[in-house]
């Protein structure tokens, strides 16, 4: 299993203009859905190279499986693979947050759990980009609300609408 380590640049996704703004946040999150093999991987990793090209970051990378090795001449890249470095997404994700990670790079959102790690990354001050399958965010965050525990849905959502910055 060869990793490629060849970087793309944002401009070859033709995305509208205000996607730039996501490159200067210090803090939120980011979603970004598609079905497989539409290159939400490619792009979430484009922008946290680009973060890390221009300034000084720590970027950990939450991936099932790592598909390329990123580069970050400001600062650290540690990549962790889902069954390789770590047991689960939500372990890796605990870690990242004690790290005290500027920038997660998460592939794949699953869980609602892992949505409330997400989120408390996002409010503990990094900038947390999260890749999901499907065509639809809003399908995706109602299948997850819908899974949270009843007496924790309102918070859930409180927590979305304040930490949620973009959506691709």
């Amino acid at each position: 299993w060869l990793i490629p380590a060849e970087s793309m640049s944002l401009d070859k996704f033709y995305l509208p203009p205000f996607c730039n703004d996501f490159l200067s946040l210090k803090s939120g999150l980011v979603l970004i859905a598609g079905p497989s093999g539409s290159g939400r991987s490619t792009m979430m990793t484009t922008f946290g190279e680009t973060i890390a090209a221009s300034r000084p970051v720590y970027v950990q990378t939450i991936e099932k499986p790592i598909e390329r090795l990123l580069k970050n001449a400001k600062g650290i890249v540690v990549q962790k693979e889902v069954g390789l470095h770590a047991l689960s997404g939500e372990d890796a994700l605990r870690c990242a947050i004690a790290d005290d990670a500027d920038v997660i790079l998460f592939d794949h959102l699953e869980s609602v759990d892992e949505l409330w790690l997400l989120l408390q990354a996002a409010s503990a001050g990094a900038l947390v980009f999260a890749t999901a399958s499907g065509n639809s965010v809003l399908e995706m965050l109602t299948r997850l609300l819908d899974s949270a525990p009843e007496s924790r849905r309102k918070a859930l959502a409180f927590a979305i609408a304040e930490e949620l910055k973009g959506v691709l």
